[in-house]
């Protein structure tokens, strides 16, 4: 008889449960005898939904070299969908970060340069010409050889973005006050009015005068500017900027394929020279509009001009190339290249171009010829455009070729390049440099990168862009069932609630499709540590110090001491760091023979303590006091030490520490008092106001004395930490005192004392009242080490931690007195180190993995990113990174020798599975997440190898089903993979552990199928269950159990959909389906005997199905209802109520988001850090969506990672009428506030809270703008009054202060990372 394993949702617990067909009738029999449910007890909840963005798109539209601050500064602006990147190119290649901008409220449609810059060729040589941008306009009306002048407040060049919306932008950078860039930013509408999908066609004239703009068909529009003299009136005067004088629409019959602006010929600049590619009634035309600067742009489109038709073979060009000569012009079009000579005057006349671009590159994935992707024009002397022209043209496969014309237009030469490794999409630039042309490549698939393209020679990579786009799919390593209780019972979840709590989080992998070579990326998330300095050097490093050798002999470059077990080791670094060299322990003023404890530099003295003694080095001389010729530390042996300005504090195993004083004229080295400590010192430190801070272990455990050296009597102070943790308000912390283990370190800064423990946890404590344990935290099991370095360009300390070989950066901007809720380990963000590619090959490289950080600290090293430098001892190694400043993704990539479809982890054998294509064939791949090596091998059932196993291997088949499939049965367990294909198969696989084939290999995992079934249509979906699956094969779902004697699927049934299933879940003894075309659908499970399955449920609206995701009901322990989410090919996502209690009602719908990406798949996970697990209990009406309380993520296609969290109906009106009130707000939502007409009250309806407005809002702290009236702040207190503990919160009336501050805690809690 077969078994249905039965998923359902009880006390807000996932649960399992083995049932046969007779029994699960009888169930639904028995129910549905029993007596009607009262009506009162389950009710729809009212919930909101809050989105926010964790991780935006890579993918980059276009690429614009752009003066945007000025004329000296290389910026380069990436254009995304949602965002505009603008960094600096340096000469090395390397791209800066400067600034970033994502408050559009809209997709970019569109973007161009408007504006242009003129260098003085003393910039690449002696001579005295002039080089340009030629694929720029020229400035706004300035003469093209007019230099402007270093000092231009209004910098050469602007963006202009168009908005899918309709809205037009102006952008360029200035500095703030506070000498921070900032964006300013210009609004227009198109034509006086929104236009949806305006800026699809956009170019702008080589004056820069002109812009026009079109969308697919029907009109176009053309925007005159005012003169750049004028905008620079404006500009100084402070009068708003309005770039636009005048624009007229004009209509047109047809679609436009094409459009741009040719250039003039020589002698004519004021000719402007429109040209539009229509296509009517299956034909394309030449169409050209002209006139001169300044006519009446009424009267030039007074009238729609008939053109020339095209050739046809040029009918539909990909895009066309203008030329500096005869106003001439190329036609790229998938089948030739032709040139257009003779555009103004009669009929045109097209020339076939051959370029001879070479076969496509392995890079290339599709079946037809590769087609040109984009162009971009170099920089060169003016001289050099008066008898030719010149333009890069790249190829999607990652060929660019150069084309150099003459001065008619007719082709002259060309080289073809291959830039290895990469995709080429619309985004293309070439930069300026004076010794060669930059060439950077965005690409849709996979990483772009920066190309340096010397005369003569290969292109060579300098750096890489980071795209993991587009994604098909994505996991994480977390395990359900991990976290599931063995009885559907509340209280054992409720016990196991600190297990979960103390697990890591789960990391998250996703596909990138690629080429035929695509990658598994890994979401990481934190701030970003470049290695600039990778030193090799051999293990027991326990500590490392760098700093400048001006003391030495050579006078220039650095010194890095390395502290060992029993002696120190030292290093000569060059000053650009290329080569390093041992120096001899003769050749040196340190002391090499004891280890270093301590290292101190300034201009004027360096200061090593050792075990042995300390070394005190100035410009003329260098003195050693050992420790020995003291009679105090006769026979002691130091263990720990610590120096402030002249002052050196020393600990020795005889429970004493020392307090020594430095002469700097000497330099002497002379003892000055001894405190008494009376137990084993584990570690020491001395604050800045001269108070000694020591750890020490007694009795009683973990204690911290004090003692102020200012004072003559040595008074100490002795605090027990295991009475201060209990002393401590500790309502949202879950520890015991009494696991506390010793010191390990020290930190102080200004009154704030950080203790990290031998047991992973950091004890923050406050001197005010009598040294109060005011936060803590635990990071891990292993010793903290912690260092607080202050480093020029900051203006508060650096403060770090590593723990676990683990590093960690700890915010403590004593600055931002505004924040002053937060904890002081209130924001803790890893700190990931990353190695710097030099070559594609590289950068892909999987077993370059994350460094074990054992020591880190900041150091005073200068870096032209504006980046601190840290030095970091990993293991042997030795590594010298910049920090960045601000958090964002940081990507791991796992190359996959083919093209990656699904994924999945696989508990049982601890690994990724991937399936996809090679070489056009289906295949697999068992990937170790950790070293990203494929430990999977093909084989039949009788271990012998083989390329693929049985039914893939297929030429022309695509994986469209990859899961997992645990079969339980008398106590034993089975696990299988099963994928399903477009042709229609349906694999299930069996795997097993094989040894590896050398000790230096890992083990490897064989896999074969074991039973296989064909199919005449795709196979969409598909859920596994104790002894059988269920799948969806075109229209039709279908059960199939395992048969007992035969020991194959058999099936018992189907059931007949309108649309296919995308996704299938078995839930409450009843089987979700979700369509493509009618959403989700619940139906009956099948019967043995193969009865027809009724339809029980519905979604009420019809949606275009992608993916959804069950989640917990009213309550998380509720077994009558879930929440199902939904997400369609529209950009939304419905959260759906499911009363599987009341099934003869239809679902409900809770909460409707509007997103700006279309969601790929939706995952529950825990992400969050142990530390954020702890902290983040729901509080202020946020609810869980499992009672593990696990997160809700999602991604799109364009590899944009979203964040999804339940709001109460309290919370979400609160947080609603904040965003209403935000979007209403020209400071925080510029494109949307003067278009907002409706009322701030949130209505029914909108129960969709959007995170990213919150996240402005929170980070420019506009609350106290944004509630202006007296109705604004009499609603604003009602409604957070309502929110839940806010009344326990503020008492009484309160203050507005008061109230705010609450705001911005709660805004804080709701948009902290999740990962």
């Amino acid at each position: 008889m077969a078994a249905l394993q039965m998923n359902f949702l009880q006390n807000g617990v996932w649960g399992s449960q083995v049932m046969t067909v007779e029994e699960l009738i009888k169930k639904q029999q028995e129910s549905s005898a029993q007596s009607p449910i009262n009506e009162g007890a389950l009710q729809c909840p009212e919930i909101g939904l809050l989105t926010r963005t964790i991780s935006e798109s890579p993918l980059v539209n276009k690429i614009l070299p752009v003066r945007i601050r000025s004329a000296q500064h290389n910026d380069v602006a990436f254009v995304g969908d949602v965002f505009i990147q603008i960094c600096e190119l340096q000469v090395d290649g390397r791209l800066r970060e400067i600034i970033r901008y994502n408050n559009f409220a809209s997709r970019i449609e569109n973007a161009a340069v408007v504006g242009t810059f003129d260098i003085d060729e003393t910039a690449a040589s002696s001579s005295q010409h002039t080089i340009k941008v030629e694929d720029s306009p020229s400035q706004f009306g300035l003469p093209q050889h007019v230099s402007q002048s270093p000092d231009s407040q209004l910098p050469p060049q602007m963006l202009m973005v168009v908005l899918e919306g309709g809205d037009i932008a102006f952008l360029y950078l200035r500095s703030d006050p506070n000498g921070n860039l900032q964006f300013v930013i210009y609004c227009e509408a198109t034509g006086g009015q929104r236009i949806a999908h305006p800026g699809y066609h956009m170019a702008v004239d080589p004056s820069s005068r002109y812009v026009a703009l079109a969308p697919c068909q029907d009109f176009f529009i053309v925007y005159e500017f005012e003169p750049r003299q004028e905008l620079e009136k404006r500009h100084s005067t402070g009068q708003p900027l309005s770039p636009i004088r005048a624009n007229r629409i004009r209509g047109l019959r047809g679609a436009i394929s094409n459009m741009t602006f040719l250039y003039p010929r020589h002698g004519d600049n004021n000719h402007i020279i429109l040209l539009l590619i229509v296509v009517r009634n299956g034909r394309s035309k030449m169409i050209i509009y002209e006139w001169m600067l300044g006519d009446d742009l009424k009267t030039v489109f007074s009238e729609e001009k008939n053109g020339h038709r095209m050739p046809d073979d040029c009918e539909m060009p990909l895009f066309l190339v203008p030329l500096r000569t005869n106003s001439a012009f190329l036609v790229v079009s998938p089948e030739q290249i032709a040139v257009c000579k003779q555009s103004l005057h009669g009929p045109p006349t097209f020339e076939a171009m051959h370029i001879g671009s070479p076969d496509p590159t392995d890079s290339f994935h599709g079946r037809g010829e590769p087609l040109w992707t984009s162009w971009a024009k170099p920089l060169r002397l003016t001289s050099y455009f008066e008898k030719h022209d010149c333009f890069y043209l790249a190829r999607e496969d990652g060929v660019v070729v150069f084309i150099e014309v003459d001065r008619e237009g007719s082709f002259d030469r060309s080289i073809p390049m291959q830039f290895a490794g990469c995709n080429v999409s619309t985004a293309l630039a070439c930069t300026y440099n004076p010794h060669a042309d930059m060439i950077i490549l965005g690409s849709s698939s996979g990483p772009g990168g920066v190309w340096r393209v010397l005369p003569r020679g290969d292109p060579e990579l300098l750096s890489l862009l980071d795209n993991w786009a587009p994604v098909v799919d994505f996991a994480t390593t977390d395990d359900p069932s991990e976290r599931q209780p063995v009885r559907g019972d509340l209280e054992i979840a409720r016990a196991n609630a600190e297990t979960w709590q103390s697990r890591g989080p789960s990391r998250i992998f996703a596909t990138c499709e690629g080429s035929r070579k695509g990658m598994i990326t890994e979401f990481r998330y934190g701030l970003k540590a470049t290695i600039g300095l990778d030193l090799e050097y051999g293990p027991s490093i326990k500590q490392a110090w760098i700093f400048p050798s001006h003391f030495s002999s050579s006078g220039t470059g650095y010194h890095v001491l390395l502290s060992m077990p029993d002696h120190t080791e030292i290093l000569h670094l060059s000053s650009d760091f290329s080569e390093a060299n041992n120096l001899a322990p003769g050749s040196v003023p340190y002391d090499l023979e004891g280890s270093t404890l301590v290292l101190t530099y300034s201009e004027q003295l360096i200061i090593q303590v050792t075990t042995q003694g300390v070394v005190l080095r100035n410009w003329t001389d260098s003195t050693k006091h050992l420790f020995n010729s003291f009679e105090c530390l006769a026979g002691a042996i130091v263990s720990d030490a610590d120096v402030r300005d002249d002052c050196v504090v020393i600990s020795a195993h005889n429970r004493d520490v020392y307090i020594f004083k430095i002469d700097p004229a000497t330099p002497g080295f002379s003892h000055v008092r001894t405190v008494e400590i009376g137990a084993e010192v584990t570690c020491l430190s001395l604050t800045a106001d001269f108070t000694l801070l020591v750890g020490i272990w007694g009795i009683a455990g973990p204690s911290l004395v004090v003692c102020s050296l200012q004072q003559a009597s040595n008074s100490v102070e002795t605090i027990l930490l295991y009475d201060a943790l209990s002393e401590a308000d500790a309502d949202d912390r879950t520890y015991d005192p009494s696991h506390v283990e010793a010191i390990a370190s020290i930190a102080s800064l200004h009154d704030t004392v950080y203790l990290g423990t031998r047991g992973g946890e950091v004890i923050v404590m406050s001197p005010t009242d009598g040294y109060q344990v005011i936060d803590y935290e635990q990071f891990g099991t292993a010793s903290v080490n912690l260092s607080c370095n202050t480093v020029l360009g900051r203006t508060s300390p650096i403060l770090l931690l590593t723990c676990d070989n683990k590093l960690l950066y700890l915010d403590v901007d004593d600055h931002n007195v505004e924040t002053t809720y937060r904890q002081p380990l209130e924001t803790k963000l890893r700190v990931w180190p990353v190695e710097t590619p030099v070559r594609m090959e590289a950068a892909l490289n999987p077993s370059v993995l994350v460094p074990p950080v054992q020591f880190a600290t900041a150091v005073d090293i200068p870096s032209e990113d504006s980046n601190v430098s840290v030095l970091m001892v990993a293991g042997t190694r030795v590594l010298l990174a910049g920090l960045h400043r601000e958090p964002t993704t940081v990507p791991r990539s796992i190359p996959v020798d083919g093209t990656p479809q699904k994924l999945i982890y696989s508990h049982h054998n601890k690994c990724l599975i991937v399936a996809g294509a090679k070489d056009g064939k289906t295949t697999m791949w068992f990937l170790d997440p950790d070293t990203g090596s494929n430990i999977g091998q093909a084989t039949e059932k009788n271990d012998r190898e083989k390329k693929f196993i049985s039914g893939l291997g297929i030429p022309g088949d695509k994986v469209l089903e990859l899961t997992e499939w645990k079969n339980t049965k008398d106590g034993k367990s089975w696990h299988y993979i099963v994928v399903a294909t477009q042709m229609g198969s349906l694999l299930v696989i069996s795997t097993q552990k094989a040894a590896a084939a050398s000790p230096n290999q890992p083990a490897r995992i064989r896999y074969w199928t074991r039973w296989k079934k064909t199919n005449n249509s795709p196979i969409t979906a598909v859920q596994c269950y104790d002894g059988g699956l269920v799948y969806c094969v075109g229209d039709t779902v279908r059960w199939e159990v395992i048969d007992e004697v035969d020991k194959k699927l058999r099936a018992i049934g189907n059931y007949q959909l309108d649309s296919p299933a995308v996704g299938l879940k078995l839930s409450h003894g009843q089987l979700i389906a979700l369509t493509i075309r009618d959403s989700i659908l619940i139906l009956d499970h099948i019967t043995e005997g193969g009865i027809a399955s009724t339809l029980r449920n519905s979604d009420p609206g019809r949606r275009n199905g992608v993916h959804f995701l069950e989640i917990s009901g009213s309550q998380p322990e509720s077994t009558s209802d879930s929440i199902v989410l939904v997400a369609d090919r529209d950009c939304g996502v419905t959260a759906l109520w499911v009363p599987w209690a009341k099934l003869e009602q239809n679902c409900k719908v809770l909460a409707q988001a509007g997103l700006l990406v279309s969601m790929r798949r939706l995952r529950q996970t825990r992400t969050r850090p142990v530390w954020e697990q702890r902290q983040h209990t729901p509080r202020w009406g946020r609810r869980m969506s499992s009672l593990d309380d696990a997160e809700i993520l999602g991604v799109s296609l364009s590899g944009s990672l979203l964040h999804f969290t339940l709001l109460g109906e309290n919370a979400w009106r609160f947080l609603r009428y904040l965003q209403n009130l935000a979007l209403g707000s020209e400071e925080v939502s510029p494109f949307t506030w003067q278009r907002w007409q409706s009322g701030y009250e949130p209505l029914k309806d909108e129960k969709h809270v959007d995170g990213d407005v919150l996240q402005r809002c929170l980070q420019k702290r506009a609350l106290e703008r944004l509630v202006q009236s007296p109705e604004q702040s009499l609603r604003f207190r009602e409604l957070l009054d309502a929110v839940d503990m806010v009344g326990s919160t503020v008492e009484g009336e309160g203050d507005m202060d008061d109230y705010f501050q609450l705001a911005y805690e709660i805004l804080d809690y709701f948009l902290r990372p999740v990962l």
